[in-house]
């Protein structure tokens, strides 16, 4: 990650480097242990990592998730706790879609697989996050190779799926 220098460039950066990590495909930002200021959230296939912000543009690692890959990740609120949580997409077999409440501290709670999304439909970002039925409770959509599915939120973290066939 590199600071810009207010004129068009940027600087020398900021790097992680862990020689079992894999190739974090995937970064979301959120203020996720409370402090003011941003923190990165990063998946791979097989690992997802926390790095809470120094406020300064540098990170520590504090955290990592083993068997939880993120090759998708996003943030909300999905319990109504007014601490953010992770939806995520991983690259084991199925692709996994899972919820990891936050506990406010930069560490989050197991991840409850929701649903799987069948192989997923590619590259890129394959969940959105929003309200989709204007119920006030935010709601996961996702593409399989076949479909697209919504994850409909309760407000508790919990999800009820529904699936449109293309």
């Amino acid at each position: 990650m590199s600071l810009g220098n207010g004129n068009g460039t940027f600087d020398s950066g900021w790097r992680y480097l862990d020689s079992t990590a894999g190739s974090i495909v995937d970064f979301v930002v959120g203020d996720f242990n409370r402090d003011g200021k941003l923190d990165l959230v990063g998946g791979d296939c097989c690992i997802t990592y926390v790095f809470l912000g120094n406020g300064d543009g540098t990170f520590q690692p504090t955290t990592t998730y083993q068997d939880v890959g993120g090759i998708d990740l996003q943030v909300g609120d999905f319990n109504g706790d007014g601490i953010l949580d992770l939806a995520i997409e991983g690259g084991a077999e199925n692709f996994p879609i899972s919820v990891a409440l936050g506990n406010g501290d930069g560490k989050f709670q197991p991840p409850v697989t929701i649903t799987n999304a069948d192989g997923g439909c590619g590259f890129g970002q394959t969940m959105l996050v929003s309200d989709f039925n204007g119920d006030g409770n935010l709601d996961i959509a996702f593409c399989t190779a076949t479909s697209i599915g919504i994850l409909l939120g309760n407000g508790t973290g919990r999800f009820r799926v529904r699936r449109i066939t293309t």
